[in-house]
Protein backbone atom coordinates (compact mmCIF):
# COMPACT_ATOMS: atom_id res chain seq x y z
CA UNK A 1 0.00 0.00 0.00
CA UNK A 2 2.08 3.13 -1.04
CA UNK A 3 5.30 1.61 -0.60
CA UNK A 4 7.88 2.84 -3.34
CA UNK A 5 9.74 -0.77 -2.74
CA UNK A 6 11.76 -2.02 -5.68
CA UNK A 7 11.22 -5.48 -7.04
CA UNK A 8 13.06 -7.98 -6.66
CA UNK A 9 14.62 -7.42 -10.48
CA UNK A 10 15.53 -4.29 -9.86
CA UNK A 11 17.31 -5.05 -6.28
CA UNK A 12 19.65 -7.51 -7.74
CA UNK A 13 20.51 -5.47 -10.36
CA UNK A 14 20.97 -2.60 -7.72
CA UNK A 15 22.53 -4.72 -5.57
CA UNK A 16 25.25 -5.80 -8.30
CA UNK A 17 26.41 -2.27 -8.95
CA UNK A 18 26.84 -1.80 -5.54
CA UNK A 19 29.59 -4.54 -5.06
CA UNK A 20 31.41 -3.35 -8.33
CA UNK A 21 31.20 -0.32 -6.53
CA UNK A 22 32.80 -1.48 -4.00
CA UNK A 23 29.93 -1.23 -1.45
CA UNK A 24 30.77 -3.76 1.37
CA UNK A 25 27.59 -3.49 2.33
CA UNK A 26 26.46 -5.57 -1.24
CA UNK A 27 23.76 -8.14 -0.46
CA UNK A 28 25.32 -10.50 -3.16
CA UNK A 29 28.68 -9.90 -1.62
CA UNK A 30 27.99 -11.07 1.84
CA UNK A 31 26.04 -14.29 0.74
CA UNK A 32 28.96 -15.07 -1.66
CA UNK A 33 31.76 -14.48 1.18
CA UNK A 34 29.55 -17.04 2.99
CA UNK A 35 28.98 -19.50 -0.18
CA UNK A 36 32.63 -19.23 -0.24
CA UNK A 37 33.31 -19.50 3.57
CA UNK A 38 31.36 -23.13 3.51
CA UNK A 39 33.34 -24.92 1.48
CA UNK A 40 31.73 -26.80 -1.32
CA UNK A 41 28.94 -24.99 -3.44
CA UNK A 42 25.34 -26.55 -3.60
CA UNK A 43 26.26 -26.19 -7.65
CA UNK A 44 28.76 -28.97 -7.42
CA UNK A 45 32.21 -26.59 -7.40
CA UNK A 46 34.42 -27.19 -4.48
CA UNK A 47 36.74 -24.01 -2.54
CA UNK A 48 39.67 -25.47 -4.76
CA UNK A 49 38.44 -24.95 -7.88
CA UNK A 50 37.35 -21.47 -6.94
CA UNK A 51 40.76 -20.77 -5.59
CA UNK A 52 42.45 -21.98 -8.79
CA UNK A 53 40.27 -19.57 -10.17
CA UNK A 54 41.31 -17.09 -7.66
CA UNK A 55 45.14 -17.46 -8.86
CA UNK A 56 43.62 -17.23 -12.73
CA UNK A 57 42.23 -13.53 -11.74
CA UNK A 58 44.54 -11.90 -9.94
CA UNK A 59 44.46 -8.09 -8.27
CA UNK A 60 41.03 -9.16 -7.54
CA UNK A 61 41.63 -9.37 -3.41
CA UNK A 62 40.11 -10.92 -0.74
CA UNK A 63 36.33 -10.34 -2.20
CA UNK A 64 34.36 -12.74 -3.53
CA UNK A 65 35.26 -14.05 -7.09
CA UNK A 66 33.23 -13.67 -9.96
CA UNK A 67 32.17 -17.12 -9.96
CA UNK A 68 31.03 -16.90 -6.71
CA UNK A 69 28.93 -13.86 -7.26
CA UNK A 70 27.17 -15.55 -10.38
CA UNK A 71 26.29 -18.64 -7.37
CA UNK A 72 24.71 -16.60 -4.73
CA UNK A 73 22.58 -14.42 -7.59
CA UNK A 74 21.82 -18.30 -8.47
CA UNK A 75 20.93 -19.21 -5.14
CA UNK A 76 19.33 -15.71 -4.01
CA UNK A 77 17.22 -16.55 -7.40
CA UNK A 78 16.19 -19.70 -6.50
CA UNK A 79 15.08 -18.84 -3.39
CA UNK A 80 12.67 -15.98 -4.97
CA UNK A 81 11.05 -17.67 -7.47
CA UNK A 82 8.25 -20.13 -5.35
CA UNK A 83 8.39 -23.62 -6.27
CA UNK A 84 5.29 -25.01 -8.58
CA UNK A 85 4.79 -28.94 -7.39
CA UNK A 86 2.81 -30.37 -10.09
CA UNK A 87 0.75 -33.30 -7.50
CA UNK A 88 1.33 -35.97 -10.67
CA UNK A 89 -0.97 -38.12 -8.80
CA UNK A 90 -3.49 -35.85 -8.08
CA UNK A 91 -3.93 -35.45 -11.59
CA UNK A 92 -3.96 -38.45 -12.74
CA UNK A 93 -7.05 -39.49 -10.23
CA UNK A 94 -8.69 -36.18 -11.48
CA UNK A 95 -8.41 -37.30 -15.12
CA UNK A 96 -9.06 -40.63 -14.62
CA UNK A 97 -12.47 -38.60 -12.48
CA UNK A 98 -13.15 -37.07 -15.44
CA UNK A 99 -13.12 -39.91 -18.29
CA UNK A 100 -15.43 -42.04 -15.75
CA UNK A 101 -17.70 -38.57 -15.61
CA UNK A 102 -17.41 -38.48 -19.49
CA UNK A 103 -18.72 -42.25 -19.61
CA UNK A 104 -21.20 -41.96 -17.29
CA UNK A 105 -22.59 -38.66 -19.38
CA UNK A 106 -22.39 -40.75 -22.15
CA UNK A 107 -23.95 -43.86 -21.04
CA UNK A 108 -27.11 -42.08 -19.00
CA UNK A 109 -27.48 -39.92 -22.72
CA UNK A 110 -27.61 -43.02 -24.21
CA UNK A 111 -29.99 -44.01 -21.58
CA UNK A 112 -32.14 -40.77 -22.28
CA UNK A 113 -31.96 -41.91 -26.23
CA UNK A 114 -33.43 -45.31 -25.49
CA UNK A 115 -35.88 -43.74 -22.92
CA UNK A 116 -37.17 -40.72 -25.53
CA UNK A 117 -40.43 -40.31 -27.02
CA UNK A 118 -40.20 -40.04 -30.41
CA UNK A 119 -42.50 -37.31 -32.17
CA UNK A 120 -43.39 -37.22 -35.62
CA UNK A 121 -44.91 -33.75 -36.49
CA UNK A 122 -45.14 -31.14 -38.68
CA UNK A 123 -46.29 -27.12 -38.30
CA UNK A 124 -49.81 -27.79 -38.29
CA UNK A 125 -52.29 -27.02 -35.76
CA UNK A 126 -52.86 -30.92 -34.85
CA UNK A 127 -48.69 -31.39 -34.88
CA UNK A 128 -48.63 -28.37 -32.99
CA UNK A 129 -51.01 -30.46 -30.30
CA UNK A 130 -48.00 -32.73 -28.82
CA UNK A 131 -45.52 -30.55 -28.76
CA UNK A 132 -47.81 -28.48 -26.40
CA UNK A 133 -48.63 -31.51 -24.55
CA UNK A 134 -44.24 -32.25 -24.07
CA UNK A 135 -43.57 -29.20 -23.66
CA UNK A 136 -46.12 -28.89 -20.71
CA UNK A 137 -44.69 -32.54 -19.35
CA UNK A 138 -41.22 -31.51 -19.64
CA UNK A 139 -40.91 -35.09 -21.48
CA UNK A 140 -37.54 -35.76 -23.28
CA UNK A 141 -38.73 -36.11 -26.80
CA UNK A 142 -36.75 -35.96 -30.24
CA UNK A 143 -38.70 -34.47 -32.57
CA UNK A 144 -39.28 -35.59 -36.44
CA UNK A 145 -40.53 -33.31 -38.69
CA UNK A 146 -42.96 -34.69 -41.82
CA UNK A 147 -42.62 -32.85 -44.63
CA UNK A 148 -46.11 -33.01 -46.21
CA UNK A 149 -45.64 -31.20 -48.52
CA UNK A 150 -43.17 -33.00 -49.78
CA UNK A 151 -45.95 -36.73 -49.24
CA UNK A 152 -43.38 -37.49 -46.21
CA UNK A 153 -46.37 -38.70 -44.88
CA UNK A 154 -46.61 -41.92 -47.48
CA UNK A 155 -42.78 -43.09 -46.77
CA UNK A 156 -43.36 -46.81 -45.42
CA UNK A 157 -41.34 -46.10 -42.76
CA UNK A 158 -43.65 -43.95 -41.36
CA UNK A 159 -46.39 -45.84 -42.48
CA UNK A 160 -45.80 -48.62 -40.40
CA UNK A 161 -46.15 -46.18 -37.44
CA UNK A 162 -49.13 -43.78 -38.78
CA UNK A 163 -51.33 -46.41 -41.05
CA UNK A 164 -53.33 -43.32 -42.03
CA UNK A 165 -50.38 -41.49 -43.23
CA UNK A 166 -51.20 -38.08 -40.56
CA UNK A 167 -49.41 -37.10 -37.99
CA UNK A 168 -49.02 -36.36 -35.43
CA UNK A 169 -47.63 -39.74 -34.54
CA UNK A 170 -44.88 -40.94 -31.62
CA UNK A 171 -43.24 -43.87 -30.70
CA UNK A 172 -42.31 -44.22 -27.42
CA UNK A 173 -39.73 -46.11 -26.41
CA UNK A 174 -39.85 -46.72 -22.49
CA UNK A 175 -43.67 -47.65 -22.35
CA UNK A 176 -44.53 -50.69 -20.19
CA UNK A 177 -44.17 -54.04 -22.38
CA UNK A 178 -41.46 -52.45 -24.65
CA UNK A 179 -42.20 -49.37 -27.46
CA UNK A 180 -45.61 -48.54 -28.78
CA UNK A 181 -46.21 -46.30 -31.55
CA UNK A 182 -49.28 -45.02 -31.88
CA UNK A 183 -51.19 -42.20 -33.98
CA UNK A 184 -54.10 -39.93 -33.62
CA UNK A 185 -53.50 -36.93 -31.74
CA UNK A 186 -56.90 -37.68 -29.20
CA UNK A 187 -55.62 -41.11 -28.60
CA UNK A 188 -51.77 -39.92 -27.96
CA UNK A 189 -52.79 -37.13 -25.76
CA UNK A 190 -54.90 -39.55 -23.72
CA UNK A 191 -52.13 -41.72 -23.29
CA UNK A 192 -49.49 -39.23 -22.44
CA UNK A 193 -51.87 -37.58 -19.77
CA UNK A 194 -52.42 -41.19 -18.23
CA UNK A 195 -48.75 -42.09 -18.17
CA UNK A 196 -47.62 -38.97 -16.40
CA UNK A 197 -50.94 -38.42 -14.30
CA UNK A 198 -51.13 -34.88 -15.81
CA UNK A 199 -54.07 -32.81 -17.44
CA UNK A 200 -56.44 -35.19 -16.73
CA UNK A 201 -58.28 -36.39 -13.82
CA UNK A 202 -57.73 -40.31 -13.45
CA UNK A 203 -61.38 -41.13 -12.72
CA UNK A 204 -64.82 -38.99 -11.98
CA UNK A 205 -66.55 -36.32 -13.79
CA UNK A 206 -63.89 -34.06 -14.55
CA UNK A 207 -62.34 -36.96 -16.58
CA UNK A 208 -65.08 -37.32 -18.46
CA UNK A 209 -65.81 -33.65 -18.41
CA UNK A 210 -62.13 -33.23 -20.41
CA UNK A 211 -62.67 -35.89 -22.63
CA UNK A 212 -66.04 -34.65 -24.00
CA UNK A 213 -64.43 -31.75 -24.98
CA UNK A 214 -61.25 -33.11 -25.88
CA UNK A 215 -63.96 -35.21 -28.60
CA UNK A 216 -65.49 -31.97 -29.76
CA UNK A 217 -62.49 -30.88 -31.00
CA UNK A 218 -61.04 -33.58 -32.86
CA UNK A 219 -64.16 -34.65 -33.91
CA UNK A 220 -65.87 -31.01 -35.30
CA UNK A 221 -63.58 -27.63 -34.43
CA UNK A 222 -60.48 -29.02 -35.90
CA UNK A 223 -62.18 -30.85 -39.22
CA UNK A 224 -64.40 -27.82 -39.88
CA UNK A 225 -61.59 -25.14 -39.75
CA UNK A 226 -59.37 -27.61 -41.58
CA UNK A 227 -62.43 -27.59 -44.65
CA UNK A 228 -62.93 -23.90 -44.38
CA UNK A 229 -58.67 -23.10 -44.53
CA UNK A 230 -58.84 -25.44 -47.68
CA UNK A 231 -61.72 -24.38 -49.49
CA UNK A 232 -61.60 -20.33 -48.44
CA UNK A 233 -58.07 -19.56 -48.31
CA UNK A 234 -55.82 -22.51 -50.24
CA UNK A 235 -58.03 -23.73 -53.17
CA UNK A 236 -57.63 -21.90 -56.41
CA UNK A 237 -60.85 -22.56 -57.08
CA UNK A 238 -63.00 -20.59 -54.74
CA UNK A 239 -66.13 -22.77 -54.80
CA UNK A 240 -69.08 -20.86 -53.20
CA UNK A 241 -71.27 -23.78 -51.68
CA UNK A 242 -68.18 -25.45 -49.43
CA UNK A 243 -67.34 -22.17 -48.71
CA UNK A 244 -70.84 -21.08 -47.00
CA UNK A 245 -70.67 -24.83 -45.49
CA UNK A 246 -67.96 -24.39 -43.51
CA UNK A 247 -68.17 -20.65 -42.63
CA UNK A 248 -71.85 -21.51 -41.27
CA UNK A 249 -70.54 -24.94 -39.44
CA UNK A 250 -67.51 -22.54 -37.99
CA UNK A 251 -69.23 -20.06 -36.94
CA UNK A 252 -71.56 -22.37 -34.84
CA UNK A 253 -68.81 -23.54 -33.40
CA UNK A 254 -67.13 -20.53 -32.44
CA UNK A 255 -70.50 -20.14 -30.59
CA UNK A 256 -70.81 -23.12 -28.91
CA UNK A 257 -66.76 -22.34 -27.30
CA UNK A 258 -67.63 -18.77 -26.46
CA UNK A 259 -70.52 -19.70 -24.60
CA UNK A 260 -68.55 -22.92 -23.01
CA UNK A 261 -65.60 -20.52 -21.69
CA UNK A 262 -68.50 -17.85 -21.02
CA UNK A 263 -69.64 -20.72 -18.05
CA UNK A 264 -65.61 -21.93 -16.68
CA UNK A 265 -62.59 -20.63 -16.87
CA UNK A 266 -60.65 -23.73 -19.16
CA UNK A 267 -63.24 -26.37 -21.50
CA UNK A 268 -63.37 -28.87 -18.27
CA UNK A 269 -63.90 -26.94 -15.52
CA UNK A 270 -61.37 -24.89 -13.27
CA UNK A 271 -58.58 -26.98 -14.26
CA UNK A 272 -56.16 -26.83 -17.42
CA UNK A 273 -56.62 -29.97 -19.45
CA UNK A 274 -55.97 -31.97 -22.31
CA UNK A 275 -59.04 -30.22 -24.39
CA UNK A 276 -57.30 -26.83 -24.11
CA UNK A 277 -54.16 -28.45 -25.08
CA UNK A 278 -56.09 -29.65 -28.11
CA UNK A 279 -58.55 -26.52 -29.07
CA UNK A 280 -55.80 -24.12 -28.75
CA UNK A 281 -53.78 -24.26 -32.05
CA UNK A 282 -57.00 -24.64 -34.04
CA UNK A 283 -57.98 -21.30 -32.21
CA UNK A 284 -55.06 -19.59 -32.83
CA UNK A 285 -54.80 -20.45 -36.61
CA UNK A 286 -58.36 -19.21 -36.93
CA UNK A 287 -57.56 -15.86 -34.78
CA UNK A 288 -54.91 -15.24 -36.98
CA UNK A 289 -55.55 -16.73 -40.52
CA UNK A 290 -59.32 -16.79 -40.98
CA UNK A 291 -60.41 -13.65 -40.29
CA UNK A 292 -61.46 -12.50 -44.04
CA UNK A 293 -63.85 -15.93 -43.04
CA UNK A 294 -64.98 -15.58 -39.40
CA UNK A 295 -63.34 -12.28 -38.14
CA UNK A 296 -66.65 -11.07 -37.45
CA UNK A 297 -67.90 -14.47 -35.36
CA UNK A 298 -64.15 -13.75 -33.53
CA UNK A 299 -64.05 -10.32 -32.82
CA UNK A 300 -67.68 -11.02 -31.00
CA UNK A 301 -66.47 -13.90 -28.55
CA UNK A 302 -64.66 -12.27 -26.11
CA UNK A 303 -64.38 -15.50 -24.22
CA UNK A 304 -62.48 -17.00 -26.38
CA UNK A 305 -60.22 -13.79 -26.40
CA UNK A 306 -59.63 -14.27 -23.10
CA UNK A 307 -59.25 -17.99 -22.99
CA UNK A 308 -56.13 -17.45 -26.05
CA UNK A 309 -54.66 -14.77 -24.06
CA UNK A 310 -54.25 -16.92 -21.02
CA UNK A 311 -53.34 -20.62 -22.41
CA UNK A 312 -51.14 -18.48 -24.92
CA UNK A 313 -49.23 -16.98 -21.63
CA UNK A 314 -48.02 -20.11 -20.42
CA UNK A 315 -44.22 -20.64 -20.97
CA UNK A 316 -44.84 -24.58 -22.35
CA UNK A 317 -47.11 -22.98 -25.14
CA UNK A 318 -44.93 -20.49 -26.16
CA UNK A 319 -42.33 -22.48 -26.10
CA UNK A 320 -44.07 -25.10 -28.73
CA UNK A 321 -45.52 -22.39 -30.81
CA UNK A 322 -42.02 -21.07 -31.36
CA UNK A 323 -40.75 -24.82 -32.75
CA UNK A 324 -40.44 -24.38 -36.31
CA UNK A 325 -39.20 -27.20 -39.01
CA UNK A 326 -35.53 -26.14 -39.73
CA UNK A 327 -34.53 -24.37 -42.70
Amino acid sequence: MGHNRPSPWVWRKQAAGRHLAGDPSSGLQRSAVRARDRGPCQHGRTRGACQDRRSAHAGLGDGPLPCELRHAHDVAREKSIPRIRRPVFACRATGSHLRQKRMAQREGDRLMERNMIKLYVWSTPNGQKLLIMLEELGEGYETHFVHLGRDEQFDPAFLAISPNNKIPAIVDQAADGGPIAMFESGAILTYLADKTGRFLAPTGPRRWLAMQWLHWQVGGLGPMLGQLAFYGLRSEEKAPLPIRRFTEEATRLLGVLDRRLGEARFLAGDDYSIADIATYPWMKAASTNFTPLIGDALAASSNITRWLDEVGARPAVIAAMAIKPPG
